[in-house]
């Protein structure tokens, strides 16, 4: 493409993503043309994410025509565009939600591309094209890939791939096989003792049902929550099961850190020994359902339950005017912090988990009450049921910094696969590394020829560079390979692949 050319397309596409009218008439196949241009692919979907309208007018670009032209051609040529390593290596699952999700709904174009794949009318840059697309689609978190999962039981998509004369086709059956078909982990229970499920009403075998939050059934069960061993990674008879079984396991030992930290403060508190958060006792559900005021910008809570203190609070009881009331928790906002963790305990049972939410003009009557919001559906019953007919009544702010756990403990349920697996988790001497797809290939090349070179002119360094041979395979390994490990000191150099 020249020169002129391109710069024509950077302009037009610029205008197009700097324009905030959403019924901009456009041309479809230019605006196309200028995305796969530009030079930058991160900087470019970047803009594009930005752009008020830039996702939408995508969305009309690739929905409007469903010819098996614009399906090898156009479309192609963007989706080998969007496929670049430098996309799709910096935070996929973002990337696949907010560009590609889009892309297929609604489905005129997905329909399409899909019956011309399975009816083999796509050539190989189309079908290779298809093939990275469905794979995306694949990993998508949650309900959002239940469409394809089922694309997958339904047809022959993985047969086809399997077929491909393109390496990366085949792998990418190989991939979704191993996520779709983990053998419900048959061949990982054989080698323990005992399973997951069962033992409370939190207990799953699918770590996906597990509520990150426990319920009180879970918090009083005395027998031992169910973890993996570290072996089990390295057990032949895992293999097709690996990835699941390591996302699972690092949910679970997760999980377990959180929930000791959780069961030791209950314990304390149940002790009446000195505990860490605010515990504070006697109280009665209010008469009214406390709703969130329509003129307020914060939306976190739609409705929660208002319980009242029976006696003042010890820290206010010197504070009888209003006004002194409302400035003491205006001033003291680290006590009970807005959107903390509370355990709701009745007649000495944990009946459900719910945030705090900070109400100071509730919080400075007299006396005080606290609005809960309930977490769970089970947890929400449970507590409505047993809270107003309770004779001792307890919250308990829990120390425990759940909102540390809480993102990461949800995002290893979301995920269905990660960067990095088959060097990672399946990793064996037949096939000890997968290469970079770019490598500086010319310094590799020299490197290879004369490792003991002095590389100041190679590599445009200030000092002088002479590397042993140890040394040189520790940079080539690096260079040349998608996962590598370098230890040891200058000079004793240790690999592992």
């Amino acid at each position: 493409m020249s020169s002129f050319l391109a710069a024509k397309l950077h302009k037009y596409l610029d205008g197009i993503l700097r324009n905030n009218n959403p019924n901009l008439q456009i041309n479809y196949d230019q605006f196309l043309d200028a995305i796969c241009a530009a030079p930058d692919p991160a900087s470019c979907i970047k803009k594009l994410i930005e752009s008020q309208h830039g996702i939408t007018h995508l969305k009309a670009a690739m929905n409007r025509d469903s010819s098996l032209d614009f399906l090898k051609g156009r479309a192609t040529r963007l989706l080998q565009y969007l496929s670049k390593p430098i996309l799709s290596s910096t935070d996929n699952e973002t990337f696949s939600q907010r560009v590609l999700a889009p892309i297929v709904q609604p489905s005129t174009f997905w329909i399409a591309f899909l019956q011309a794949f399975l009816s083999g009318k796509l050539d190989e840059s189309a079908q290779s094209s298809f093939a990275w697309l469905f794979l995306q689609l694949f990993l998508l978190p949650g309900d959002q890939s239940t469409q394809y999962r089922e694309i997958v039981e339904e047809t022959d998509i993985l047969d086809i791939l399997r077929k491909s004369s393109k390496t990366d086709d085949r792998n990418i059956a190989d991939r979704i096989s191993k996520i779709v078909s983990p053998q419900e982990h048959s061949s990982a229970m054989k080698v323990l003792e005992k399973g997951a499920g069962g033992r409370h009403d939190n207990d799953f075998i699918d770590f996906r049902q597990i509520s990150i939050l426990p319920t009180s059934q879970e918090l009083t069960c005395k027998d031992k929550p169910f973890l993996y061993p570290a072996s089990i990674l390295e057990d032949p008879s895992t293999e097709d099961a690996r990835t699941e079984l390591h996302l699972e396991s690092q949910y679970r030992l997760l999980r377990e850190d959180m929930l000791y930290e959780m069961r030791d403060e209950l314990k304390i508190s149940s002790e009446n020994k000195r505990h860490r958060g605010v515990s504070i006792e006697g109280f009665i559900l209010g008469e009214d359902i406390y709703f969130l005021e329509s003129d307020r910008e914060d939306r976190y809570c739609k409705w929660g339950i208002i319980l009242r203190c029976k006696a003042d609070l010890w820290q206010l009881k010197r504070l009888d005017k209003p006004e002194e009331r409302r400035k003491f928790w205006e001033e003291n906002k680290t006590l009970l912090k807005h959107r903390s963790m509370t355990c709701i305990i009745s007649d000495g049972e944990v009946v459900g988990f719910a945030t705090l939410w900070r109400d100071e003009s509730l919080l400075s009557k007299k006396p005080p009450e606290l609005v809960l919001q309930l977490q769970g559906l089970g947890s929400t019953i449970k507590a409505l049921k047993k809270i107003p007919s309770s004779k001792s009544l307890k919250v308990l702010v829990v120390d425990t910094a759940i909102f540390a756990y809480e993102p990461i403990l949800k995002t290893l349920q979301e995920k269905r696969d990660f960067p990095l697996t088959e060097e990672l988790l399946h990793w064996n001497e037949t096939n000890p590394h997968l290469s970079l797809n770019h490598m500086p290939t010319y310094v590799v090349r020299q490197l290879r020829d004369k490792p003991d070179q002095d590389l100041q002119n190679l590599l445009d360094t200030s000092d002088s560079i002479v590397l042993d041979q140890a040394q040189a395979n520790a940079l080539l390994s690096g260079l040349t390979q998608r996962v590598s490990l370098i230890q040891g000191p200058p000079g004793m150099v240790f690999l592992q692949f």
